[in-house]
């Protein structure tokens, strides 16, 4: 039986995933989903796989959040992030395989794992999400530059 997506939107007040062979979709929000109530959104260069997304909560769980406290974008080809990051208020962003400049910051330079100020956002620039699983030096990095981050 196939149900209509944006009907379930309307009858959950959760978000609702709905998982493919080319990653997730929330039926909650197009552009991002998550509740963003601490204004930190996380930028991803592609859809996260239900792996990388279980990962995800589970990282988002020991740093005391949910998906309540963030934002989860998925770039997109051709589709312009300044308006959606303004339009978030971010305290705090989290890049997974994209750079400051690709989502609308031109004059910031981050190294992997390191934090930047881009006026009163703070940045953090991580490898693509899907690299967490195989190399164990690589989460411990993230790890410990996440809880810099949202100290």
């Amino acid at each position: 039986m196939d149900l209509n997506p944006m009907a379930l939107g309307y009858i959950f007040e959760d978000t609702l995933f709905h998982f493919t062979n080319d990653g997730f979709i929330s039926v909650k929000n197009d552009a991002y989903f998550g509740n963003n109530q601490s204004n930190i959104t996380i930028v991803s260069k592609k859809h996260f796989q239900k792996e990388d997304f279980d990962l995800f909560v589970k990282i988002l769980a020991a740093l005391k959040l949910s998906l309540d406290d963030v934002a989860l974008v998925c770039k997109k080809p051709g589709v312009g992030f300044d308006e959606l990051i303004i339009s978030l208020e971010p305290k705090k962003i989290i890049l997974f395989g994209i750079n400051p400049f690709e989502i609308g910051f031109k004059d910031a330079v981050a190294n992997t794992y390191e934090i930047i100020e881009v006026g009163a956002i703070q940045l953090l620039q991580a490898e693509d999400f899907s690299v967490y699983h195989l190399d164990a030096s690589k989460k411990k990095a993230l790890w410990l530059n996440l809880q810099k981050l949202l100290a």
